[in-house]
C-alpha cells in the first residue's frame, strides 16, 4: 500500500504564517503531500483561496481552523477540521474570538516597557542631552515645504535687484517632478492655498512674504496674487530631480516686461536641520508669523511663559495670549485712544 502524507495544522499570513495559500500549496505539491489543512488562528478566509489554488491538481484542501479559548484562565487553542465556512452562526463566532483576542494583544502592549528590551535601551543612552526634534526641519512659510525654494530664491533675487511684482512678464520655476506636479489651482479655501505650489509662489513676488496675512481666507481673493498665477511656469529640471528626495532643490527665472532676464542661483529649503536652526531663528519666526493677530505684549508674554515652564501646554499659552489682550482691550478703551 502507498503510504501518503498529510499535514492537518498549516498557517497562512491570514494569520502568523508567512506564506500565503497560493503559496503553501505549492509548497504541498513539491513535498507530495496528499492532503492538507489550513488552520489559521480565529478565521478561515484562507481556505477559499487554497481550494481554488489546488483545483485539478492531486491535493485534497481540508477546511480548518485553530480557535482561541479558555479554561479556567488557561489558554487552550482547539484545532477544527472539515468546518463548515459558510456557516453565519460559525462566522459569528470567529469575529467575537478574534475580537477578544485582539483586545487582550492592546491590554498586553499597553503593559509593555519597550525601552526596557536590549534591543531598544540604546534610545535611553542620550535621554536629556540629545533632542531629536532639532534634526527635523523648519518651515518659514505656512505653506507646503516644495514651494519654500523659489519662494526665498524670488524674494531675495527681487530684493537685490529691485524690481516689483508690477515690472514681471513671466516667472519660470526650475524644480524637481514632484514639485511641478503639486496643485496650481486658485484657492477658494487655505487648506487649497497651502498645498498648493503657485499661489504661495505668486504671493511671495507681489507681497514679499508667505505668513498668517497672505494665507487667510480673506486674502485668497487678492487680485495681484492671482494675476501674478497666471504669469508662473513650474519645469522639471533634471540636475535638481537627480538629487531628490535626498536635497528639494530649486531656481528661478525671471523675464521682465522690458526683456530683462534674471536668473537666481540655486535654493534649498531653508530651516533644515543642517542650517545651524538656534532659539533666535525661531523666535524670529514666531514673532514674524504672529505679528499679525498678537501684539509684542502679548508674544512677550507667551514667550516669557514658554521659557518659564518648557511643559506648558499650548492652550495654557493661548491663554496667556488672551488675557493679555482683554487687559490691554480694557485699558485702551478707559483710558487713551491712542494706547499701544
Amino acid at each position: 500500500m502507498d503510504k501518503k502524507i498529510i499535514d492537518l495544522h498549516c498557517h497562512s499570513i491570514f494569520s502568523d504564517g508567512s506564506d500565503t495559500p497560493e503559496e503553501l500549496v505549492k509548497m504541498a505539491l513539491k513535498k507530495g503531500l496528499s492532503a492538507i489543512a489550513l488552520t489559521d488562528h480565529d478565521t478561515v478566509r484562507g481556505v477559499k483561496t487554497m481550494t481554488e489554488a489546488a483545483a485539478g491538481t492531486s491535493l485534497e484542501v481540508v477546511p480548518g481552523v485553530e480557535l482561541s479559548t479558555f479554561y479556567k484562565k488557561h489558554e487552550i487553542h482547539i484545532v477544527g477540521l472539515f468546518v463548515d465556512c459558510e456557516n453565519k452562526t460559525f462566522l459569528s463566532a470567529l469575529n467575537q474570538i478574534r475580537f477578544l483576542r485582539e483586545e487582550r494583544i492592546r491590554k498586553m502592549c499597553a503593559k509593555l516597557h519597550m525601552l526596557e528590551f536590549d534591543d531598544y535601551s540604546y534610545l535611553l543612552d542620550t535621554l536629556g542631552k540629545t533632542y531629536e526634534i532639532m534634526n527635523l526641519y523648519f518651515k518659514p512659510y505656512t505653506c507646503c515645504r516644495w514651494g519654500h525654494q523659489p519662494i526665498q530664491a524670488s524674494i531675495e533675487m527681487m530684493t537685490e535687484k529691485g524690481f516689483t511684482a508690477d515690472d514681471i512678464k513671466k516667472v519660470t520655476v526650475h524644480t524637481f517632478d514632484s514639485a511641478t506636479q503639486l496643485s496650481k489651482i486658485v484657492p477658494h479655501e487655505t487648506d487649497e492655498a497651502q498645498y498648493n505650489i503657485a499661489f504661495p509662489v505668486a504671493t511671495a513676488i507681489v507681497c514679499g512674504e508667505v505668513g498668517f496675512r497672505q494665507m487667510n481666507n480673506k486674502a485668497l481673493d487678492n487680485p495681484a496674487v492671482l494675476e501674478m498665477m497666471k504669469k508662473l511656469e513650474f519645469v522639471m529640471d533634471p540636475e535638481m530631480e537627480a538629487q531628490f528626495p535626498e536635497k528639494r532643490l530649486a531656481w528661478v527665472e525671471f523675464e521682465l516686461n522690458d526683456g530683462t532676464i534674471y536668473k537666481t542661483k540655486v535654493y534649498s529649503a531653508n530651516g533644515e536641520a543642517t542650517d545651524g536652526i538656534d532659539h533666535k531663528w525661531i523666535v524670529d519666526k514666531f514673532n514674524r508669523i504672529l505679528d499679525p493677530i498678537m501684539n509684542e505684549r502679548g508674544r512677550k508674554a507667551v514667550q516669557g511663559n514658554s521659557r518659564k515652564h518648557t511643559c506648558l501646554r499650548c492652550c495654557k499659552l493661548l491663554d496667556v495670549h488672551n488675557r493679555y489682550e482683554r487687559i490691554y482691550s480694557y485699558r485702551r478703551k478707559r483710558y487713551c485712544k491712542n494706547y499701544a
